[in-house]
């Protein structure tokens, strides 16, 4: 998926309803998400906070994105089958701006942790 995604950015797809920056932002974070499943699966990975940055920050650009974006924005809403309540406006920006929001706090957080693993001064080994 993150390859169709880059692929449709790189081209300018008429399907794509995203600037291409978005597109590949996503085609990031879903390599950043099976690199870590990777590292898992082979028992590899460390504490996991540099990938779950990397995610978190790329969650929060697409999220704020949409919240913060220009232009109409329209979400469907809803969880039982096909025909979702439609939302636009403010009902569809403010949840996303709330979710980037908890995003960013997220990603600095693990950051933090990350940045602090790699100096060798408290990772998840000094608790």
């Amino acid at each position: 998926m993150a390859a169709l995604l880059a692929w449709a950015a790189a081209t300018h797809a008429h399907a794509l309803r995203v600037p291409p920056t978005i597109a590949l932002v996503l085609a990031g974070v879903l390599v950043a998400a099976a690199w870590r499943l990777v590292e898992l699966h082979r028992r590899t990975a460390d504490s996991g906070d540099g990938s779950a940055a990397f995610i978190f920050a790329g969650t929060a650009i697409v999220a704020l994105w949409i919240a913060l974006g220009s232009g109409a924005r329209a979400c469907r809403v809803g969880v039982d089958g096909p025909a979702f309540a439609p939302a636009s406006g403010l009902a569809c920006r403010i949840p996303f701006g709330i979710g980037g929001l908890l995003a960013v706090v997220m990603a600095l957080f693990a950051f933090g942790r990350w940045r602090r693993s790699r100096r060798g001064g408290g990772g998840d080994a000094d608790r």
